[in-house]
């Protein structure tokens, strides 16, 4: 269960997914986002840069590029993870297409929470 959660999650940032079992044995392709499952990442992120630059009673608020590099690093990294425990599962994510969409949706994402 795990395995297809990570899945839906990497899908969620426009990853694509492959379905090995079909009924007639070729593997599927899974590339079509529902845009409500996109929303609910993309909104915390976006939170999450916001607030990391928001100063708070006991710490000063961050510079814009340390914020952005702790926020996007640290989702990224987790990204990847997610990408390594998804390779062998039900809905396998594709190396490449994570590479390539994940840290645009991040960098995005983060960037946005930081403009605002």
């Amino acid at each position: 269960a795990l395995h297809v959660v990570a899945g839906l999650w990497l899908l969620a940032h426009g990853t694509e997914l492959t379905r090995p079992d079909t009924l007639s044995g070729v593997p599927a392709p899974v590339g079509v986002v529902p845009l409500l499952l996109s929303v609910l990442p993309i909104w915390l992120l976006y939170r999450a840069a916001r607030d990391c630059l928001e100063p708070a009673e006991d710490r000063s608020a961050e510079s814009v590029r340390g914020g952005l590099w702790a926020v996007a690093g640290g989702y990224l990294l987790v990204a990847g993870v997610a990408v390594l425990y998804d390779a062998d599962g039900p809905l396998a994510a594709g190396p490449l297409s994570a590479a390539l969409h994940l840290p645009v949706v991040v960098a995005g994402a983060a960037g946005a929470g930081a403009w605002t």
